[in-house]
């Protein structure tokens, strides 16, 4: 696992946090090891990869040059930026997973992804998914929820939020104790409410329930039709049938990046929950792409769940 920010107070803290074992951090050595050595932090088993020094550089710039259909030099500049230096490395094979982004724009980093790793499927849309563990409060355990999509697709097709509840709900299985149930959230729930974008989130569904029936997974639902049992009762009562998802969802996908964005930063910022990820979904490898806000043990957390998805 290669740490694109390495010279990153939050990402030497975090490095700090975690098992040795394939960890790698990107940046100049003598930078690295001063700012770990200021905090107190031993890189005894991390490799620390020179940017002015990176190894196999031509075939890296070749790679991207292959892949992007433009020339050689030209993908050889992009390799001084630390995120296009990670992901080449990446794609060559020369890491298993990257987490990024801490420093960096997310815009950045998706035309990193797209330049150096390609979709795993041409076409298919790319999303991502956030991991939230919420606090307990009153009369509510503290527990998990999968959020989806708050990072790349500004508006979503009805097709393309299929496509993202549906990769959302396999990122789930690998960073959920029990199995995914999926909502799609909307501000209406079963016909409450009639509108073009409401219309989206059925269709979606529909169109996920279509390529994958055994998948628990509902829409059109209001958030606390999703979250809350009483409120999903209190829905049947008023004729909106209540299935294995509302009341109990652990995954909410969101039907715009505005809601998603918005959504998943209020619950971290008033609710006080802890924000893994996001987990960027449909490119051929793994990535964790960080928020420029992550705290230390956010960044090793992600790195924990991008293990258990196999990065």
């Amino acid at each position: 696992m290669l740490f694109a920010d390495g010279v990153d107070a939050r990402v030497i803290d975090a490095i700090g946090r975690l098992p040795r074992g394939e960890l790698a951090i990107l940046g100049e050595p003598a930078a690295v090891r001063a700012l770990a050595e200021s905090r107190g932090i031993s890189l005894a088993g991390v490799e620390v990869i020179a940017p002015s020094a990176l190894p196999r550089r031509h075939e890296l710039a070749e790679l991207i040059a292959k892949r992007r259909g433009t020339e050689t030099w030209l993908a050889d500049r992009l390799l001084d930026r630390p995120s296009y230096a990670a992901l080449a490395l990446l794609a060559a094979g020369a890491v298993e997973s990257v987490v990024v982004g801490v420093t960096s724009h997310t815009a950045e980093v998706l035309i990193a992804c797209e330049m150096c790793l390609g979709l795993a499927e041409p076409g298919r849309a790319a999303s991502s998914a956030f991991v939230l563990d919420l606090p307990a409060r009153e009369g509510m355990p503290a527990r998990r929820v999968v959020l989806a999509d708050c990072a790349v697709n500004p508006r979503p097709t009805a097709e393309q939020l299929a496509e993202i509840a549906l990769a959302t709900a396999e990122t789930a299985r690998g960073v959920l104790a029990e199995s995914p149930r999926v909502a799609l959230l909307s501000f209406s729930t079963h016909g409450s409410a009639q509108h073009p974008d409401v219309d989206k989130v059925v269709r979606a569904t529909a169109l996920a329930h279509a390529r994958r029936p055994e998948l628990a997974l509902d829409g059109e639902l209001q958030a606390d039709a999703a979250l809350d049992r009483g409120v999903a009762e209190h829905k049947r009562e008023a004729g909106s049938p209540v299935g294995d998802v509302m009341g109990r969802a652990n995954v909410l996908v969101f039907p715009d990046l505005d809601a998603a964005n918005i959504g998943y930063k209020l619950v971290r910022e008033l609710a006080g929950a802890s924000a893994y990820g996001a987990f960027l979904q449909g490119f051929g490898h793994r990535v964790a792409k960080l928020s420029r806000g992550s705290t230390a043990a956010e960044i090793a957390g992600t790195a924990q769940l991008l293990r258990r998805l196999g990065g």
